[in-house]
């Protein structure tokens, strides 16, 4: 990527260069550009016609790489033209699950608005919820929770994981009495169905 170049990108997208090339990796310039926060080179590539949706070698898409990094600026510029919010890269990891795994909250909620699939799973059976409440994220599990996340969901392991066993694994008392608060509500609630 020519981060910080924008002259230089521009002059070489005039001149007839593929601003959809990939590198060894597989990844193009706006990939490389979301990764390093870089909004004025990404609204240029974008402005250009770079494609929001291609994937590196690991599926990792722009949107991903600006999640897993905080650059909230670069995750709006993105949605706003129409970025997938829903790719996954290699293994399923999502936007939404590297935010929550992060403890990105105004990520999480910019993703959450914008209507990502809350319970998405990794091939394995994670979900965002699962990869907040292992890292300790208790204000991203707050908000998972409160936008209707799924705390029963378990992974597809032979241990059967879920959001709970996870933050119990992991030592967050606070996010597990959340959780079980949580978990008590919904099934009082279907008992009363």
């Amino acid at each position: 990527a020519l981060c910080g170049y924008n002259d230089i990108a521009e002059f070489l997208i005039r001149a007839g260069s593929d601003i959809n090339m990939k590198d060894r990796w597989g990844c193009t310039a706006l990939i490389h550009t979301a990764a390093d926060g870089d909004v004025e080179m990404v609204r240029l590539l974008i402005g250009r016609g770079a494609a929001l949706d291609m994937q590196c070698r690991g599926k990792y898409t722009a949107l991903i790489e600006a999640s897993r990094y905080n650059y909230l600026d670069i995750v709006k510029l993105l949605l706003d033209h129409g970025a997938n919010i829903d790719m996954q890269a290699e293994m399923g990891l999502s936007a939404l699950m590297c935010a929550a795994q992060e403890g990105f909250y105004d990520i999480a909620q910019l993703l959450l608005d914008r209507g990502v699939d809350i319970d998405m799973q990794t091939r394995g059976g994670r979900t965002a919820l699962m990869f907040a409440s292992e890292a300790g994220g208790i204000e991203v599990v707050r908000l998972l929770l409160a936008r209707g996340a799924n705390a029963l969901v378990q992974t597809r392991s032979r241990f059967a994981q879920t959001a709970l066993k996870l933050a119990e694994r992991h030592r967050h008392p606070e996010i597990v009495q959340m959780l079980h608060e949580h978990i008590e509500r919904v099934q009082m609630t279907q008992e009363d169905r």
